[in-house]
């Protein structure tokens, strides 16, 4: 009887729609009795920045997933382009594996570049909001040539894993203080480890990580890691 209890007063709560947090959910909680999840969608006309929200302060909103009808969108932090068109196309976003932090104060909005047609474009984002904390890191660009290119030097104590590692090209590699360490073509199937943040590369305190391309190509990129702390 007491089981049937429990169970009505569950069915209860989410027939009422009241806003209550599980320990059943697989993203960190901010405390206990608050949800904090979040979901936004919408439909935004060729050329209009769609404002989603304003990240509290003494929090970070973490983006999981990024899902667009076609690829024509940016997203846009405190005004400037963080994460562009062809970052976002990438089925990585699809999982809800992504983890990129976006720190109290920002603003968070998508813009329709109009590639793809001018009709109008879907998005939907989802997320959760969790305690401030600096241990998320990502970065998405374009490298041209043969050289290295920088894309983050550890200037922590603490080790930093790379954890997703999405290039556009099958002519790129991945080096730590110039040494190769992930050659052309191992990042190509999409089955492997770095497509679904399970990657754990690491960069020691002092190091680059490096991008380059021994043949010229252009490579663009996206990557996320996350610092080692006790």
């Amino acid at each position: 009887m007491a089981v049937w209890r429990k169970m009505g007063l569950l069915l209860g709560m989410l027939a009422s729609g009241s806003v209550w947090a599980s320990p059943l959910m697989v993203h960190p909680e901010v405390s206990w009795g608050s949800n904090p999840i979040r979901n936004f969608s919408d439909s935004m006309p060729y050329g209009e920045t769609r404002f989603v929200l304003e990240v509290p302060e003494g929090q970070q909103f973490v983006m999981t997933t990024f899902m667009e009808n076609v690829e024509a969108l940016e997203l846009r932090l405190d005004g400037v382009v963080k994460l562009d068109e062809w970052a976002l196309s990438q089925s990585y976003f699809r999982q809800g594996e992504s983890r990129i932090a976006i720190p109290a104060g920002t603003v968070v909005e998508v813009f329709n570049t109009g590639r793809n047609g001018p009709d109008p474009k879907l998005f939907y984002i989802e997320g959760y909001f969790a305690a401030e904390n600096d241990l998320h890191r990502y970065w998405n660009g374009l490298t041209v040539g043969t050289g290295l290119h920088e894309i983050f030097t550890n200037a922590e104590s603490e080790p930093l894993l790379v954890r997703t590692i999405i290039l556009g090209s099958s002519q790129c590699a991945i080096y730590i203080d110039g040494t190769m360490v992930l050659d052309m073509q191992f990042l190509m199937d999409t089955k492997n480890a770095f497509q679904h943040r399970r990657g754990q590369l690491l960069v020691p305190s002092g190091s680059a990580l490096q991008l380059g391309s021994p043949v010229g190509a252009n490579c663009e990129y996206l990557m996320e890691g996350d610092f080692v702390r006790p």
